[in-house]
């Protein structure tokens, strides 16, 4: 489609061209928009991360890291997922459905980096007659073979 029409010494727009003309600033504006969106998204300021977490997880770390985030990155958004469980979350990870998964300890995933953001004690409750039941210290190896509540036990990995 021919819109201008050349000669030595003028390069008009054809007539019946002229409503290309009336779209060209805004298509200026939605380019430069572009441009500015896709320098955001490669600088990490703009875009969605996908949030991972554990049931075990606090949501009020959760929060935290949200909001804090956002107050240094507005233009980006959160998908949460919903509470997987911790090996769930790390194989995700691992597999890049996550960008970012918030877990209890240990993980043991290759090619993850972990970072401990806070810690919280582990305590067993037990029935009064239990064998442990007066112990100060449960080693973690000791309760393998016993048995579990867990939010998830198909779905739950030590």
């Amino acid at each position: 489609m021919q819109l201008l029409r050349r000669t030595t010494r003028r390069v008009p727009l054809i007539p019946r061209r002229r409503g290309f003309l009336a779209g060209g600033p805004q298509t200026l504006k939605s380019a430069k928009a572009a441009r500015r969106i896709t320098g955001q998204a490669a600088a990490g300021q703009a875009g969605v991360i996908r949030l991972g977490f554990s049931a075990q997880t606090s949501y009020q770390v959760m929060h935290l890291l949200v909001r804090k985030f956002r107050q240094r990155f507005p233009l980006v958004r959160f998908e949460v997922l919903s509470p997987l469980s911790g090996g769930e979350l790390s194989d995700r990870t691992s597999q890049h459905e996550v960008d970012v998964g918030l877990l209890r300890l240990p993980v043991s995933a290759p090619g993850l980096h972990v970072r401990e953001l806070e810690s919280h004690p582990l305590v067993a409750a037990l029935p009064a007659d239990h064998p442990w039941a007066g112990r100060a210290v449960v080693e973690l190896p000791e309760p393998q073979g016993e048995g579990f509540i867990c939010s998830r036990p198909v779905a739950a990995r030590w």
